[in-house]
């Protein structure tokens, strides 16, 4: 019976010592305000209702760029690139004028009906500053 409650009592020491693990770096990447870009479906006007990182092929969706500071920046560069199992191609690439007091951007990023329909794959979206200083990059994925 003692050996039971030994090991119960080790199984929730380590479950509760990884839960605060996982917690104390899930807080501080909250306080350290990572940047960071999101996908999701719903409208211009509204915003992102959904967010995700797999679509279908046939299916629009937004994207909102986020940052842990003003741009201080007119201008910014996004870049697509499709990952084909570690080999990056660039697939696309855009600027947009943004405020320089803004923190974050929301993007029609892809409309089916203007764009066409993405490849199947994995892709990767990624943010500079108009001198090419890395921001920031997110993920997606497209189905059939």
């Amino acid at each position: 019976m003692n050996s039971i409650l030994l090991k119960t009592s080790k199984l929730i020491t380590i479950i509760l010592f990884v839960s605060m693990l996982s917690g104390c770096s899930l807080l501080a990447s909250l306080l350290e305000g990572n940047n960071v870009i999101i996908f999701g479906t719903g409208t211009f006007d509204d915003g992102i209702s959904q967010e995700k990182r797999i679509f279908k092929q046939d299916e629009d969706f937004l994207f909102e760029a986020q940052t842990s500071s003003n741009f201080k920046t007119t201008t910014i560069h996004f870049t697509l690139i499709k990952d084909d199992f570690g080999s990056e191609t660039i697939y696309d690439d855009w600027e947009v004028s943004v405020d320089p007091t803004w923190n974050s951007l929301l993007y029609e990023f892809h409309l089916v009906d203007e764009d066409g329909e993405f490849e199947p794959g994995d892709y990767i979206v990624r943010m500079f500053k108009e001198d090419f200083e890395y921001v920031t990059e997110g993920t997606f994925t497209i189905i059939e």
